[in-house]
């Protein structure tokens, strides 16, 4: 039979019900190492037990509840992140993103009455994305304010020149570095940005979780808030996401690099016999030592007919015996 020994001192009896126990036992002035074997302490000790495990099983099942909001939001970037690897065109989600983005600057800074619209602001931005300098968006705009139609239809043409001065600036840079170079940029871009962000957005849930249990203070339930904050703080992980592809996009400075040389040999033919070749010499060999003008004189007059002896000294000139050299 298993026997477990409970001390009145352990958190367990203290909590629950320790202090009465050990008042009955210094009112009969029991030892202190005597061993209790009693129906109602055992009885006691169950009920702790099981208040103790109710309370942490209402625990997990508390985070396992915080951890589904998360879980369905990680799937749904995984899932994203997922396509963009197995898809060999993102260029029309690449698109789509900055034509959203600068949408919606203009819609942001250019709402209602036409007297009320932030160019200033709409001109800085644009510009900082680096699709067209400060004056050129600047005079973009004072154009169409200049216009007389409605601020509806001025919002709109702002949108589609921004937009089309995107698309042309990308199909510019797709033709200089070609259309699987573009590929690359438009992966590596989205799959980076997400990464980060994502990193950001766990840390941020993190804090909201341990923060948003100080609300049942004020009556709230901090479960349901955790969801509300969830899913606005995802709908912002997601425009933070278009907007540093965006901001990257136009930024870049690609340079295509040259094909790498293949391996090269140096081929040195004696004159006294134009048809006799000299071993190959590989250029990484000749980096190691210097010809000078009378050593490349003595390599080429070597007279390639006659063998050389393995003691003599090699034809390239590195004073080592032909042995120990290309001999070797």
């Amino acid at each position: 039979e298993t026997q477990f020994m409970v001390s009145l001192d352990d958190d367990l009896m203290r909590i629950f019900g320790g202090d009465r126990i050990k008042s009955l036992m210094d009112r009969f002035r029991f030892p202190e190492n005597m061993p209790i074997n009693n129906s109602m302490i055992s009885r006691a000790i169950e009920r702790a037990q099981t208040q103790v495990e109710g309370y942490y099983f209402d625990t997990r099942k508390r985070l396992l509840e915080y951890d589904e909001i998360l879980n369905k939001q990680r799937d749904s970037i995984y899932n994203r992140r997922q396509k963009i690897l197995e898809n060999k065109d993102v260029k029309g989600e690449i698109i789509q993103i900055f034509s959203d983005e600068f949408n919606d600057i203009v819609s942001a800074h250019a709402k209602d009455e036409e007297y009320k619209w932030n160019f200033e602001e709409i001109t800085e931005i644009i510009s900082s994305f680096g699709i067209m300098e400060i004056d050129e968006a600047r005079e973009v705009i004072l154009e169409i304010k200049k216009e007389n139609i409605s601020a509806e239809q001025k919002q709109q043409k702002l949108q589609e020149i921004f937009n089309k001065k995107a698309l042309d600036l990308y199909n510019e840079r797709e033709k200089e570095i070609g259309k699987d170079g573009m590929e690359l940029v438009d992966k590596e871009l989205l799959l980076r940005s997400i990464d980060t962000s994502w990193g950001d957005y766990i840390d941020s849930m993190e804090h909201l979780r341990r923060s948003v249990g100080l609300r049942a203070v004020g009556g709230k339930d901090p479960l349901i808030e955790y969801k509300i904050e969830a899913k606005k703080s995802f709908q912002d992980l997601l425009y933070d996401i278009n907007n540093k592809v965006t901001s990257a996009l136009f930024k870049l400075k690609l340079k295509v690099q040259p094909k790498k040389e293949e391996h090269q040999h140096i081929h040195l033919k004696a004159k006294a016999n134009q048809n006799t070749e000299v071993p190959i010499i590989p250029r990484a060999f000749t980096d190691n030592f210097k010809l000078n003008n009378d050593d490349e004189n003595n390599v080429q007059s070597l007279q390639t007919n006659k063998k050389i002896g393995r003691n003599e000294p090699c034809y390239c000139g590195s004073d080592k015996k032909f042995k120990k050299c290309h001999g070797n």
